[in-house]
């Protein structure tokens, strides 16, 4: 009877670790997709198109991208969060991998399945999300607007204390960051703004080929835009207008009414 009690106690036991191990495995799946969420919205936010963003939140209100556009004015606050959040989730899900290993093959096999952690965290977890939200920035930036700032309201103190150790360490090495201007506009990134509205009308309008020849005008000599005297031709106005016409047509010179 004792015997039959110690086995039925042993299966129970048994039944009991194997779904703790099933479940901490559930929890590392679920901890490297939400590493992956974060590692896609940091590569999101930092490569969204700031001239739209500025567009869609101060003029057309958009709500997410009013969301995005405040937290991007504090961009260190933002990209702390989401590397406190990425570093915790990678850190649990090592430790999680390690017990279970522990537990299912014994210690010789946590260098084989670090490994093996190593290669799933790079492809799901960084190479993946970060590959696919390079390449739909804009899309996916304002999808997960609402979810970062909503966490960054939760994990502020901690964002707080970690950006304040840093800002020290910082000013201890006499590092000194200067904050960006967002709307500080080059001649370069001006032109490739103009070209992309004219991409985007499907026409041209004739105003992007006067605001590209504003641009150019620290490169324009009077040579280019002026006429030499020696060059053009007079017309005396004392003449009849038929005759000055009719000598107008004859010729694609360039006069000057004397």
């Amino acid at each position: 009877m004792t015997h039959a009690v110690c086995q039925s106690k042993t299966k129970i036991r048994k039944t009991w670790l194997m779904q703790h191990e099933v479940i901490t495995f559930v929890i590392i799946v679920a901890c490297v997709f939400c590493s992956g969420f974060f590692s896609g919205s940091e590569t999101a936010v930092t490569a969204v198109n700031r001239y739209r963003l500025h567009y869609l939140a101060q003029v057309k209100k958009n709500p997410s991208a009013t969301t995005l556009f405040t937290m991007l004015k504090q961009p260190q606050k933002l990209l702390g969060m989401i590397l406190i959040a990425n570093t915790f989730l990678n850190m649990l899900v090592s430790s999680l991998a390690t017990a279970v290993t522990i537990s299912w093959y014994g210690e010789q096999y946590v260098l084989v399945a670090t490994l093996l952690l190593t290669l799933v965290v790079l492809i799901f977890a960084e190479v993946l999300p970060k590959s696919v939200a390079a390449h739909r920035a804009d899309t996916i930036a304002y999808r997960v607007a609402g979810v970062l700032h909503a966490l960054l309201w939760i994990l502020s103190p901690i964002v707080i204390v970690i950006n304040g150790i840093t800002m020290g360490l910082l000013r201890i090495l006499g590092v000194q960051i200067q904050p960006k201007k967002e709307m500080d506009l080059s001649r370069d990134e001006l032109g490739n703004l103009i070209k992309l509205r004219r991409r985007g009308q499907g026409k041209d309008s004739g105003v992007e080929q006067m605001l590209e020849g504003i641009l150019d005008l620290d490169d324009i000599t009077v040579e280019d835009i002026m006429q030499p005297r020696s060059e053009i031709n007079g017309i005396d106005i004392s003449q009849r207008w038929p005759q000055i016409i009719q000598y107008l047509r004859r010729s694609n010179d360039t006069y000057c009414l004397i």
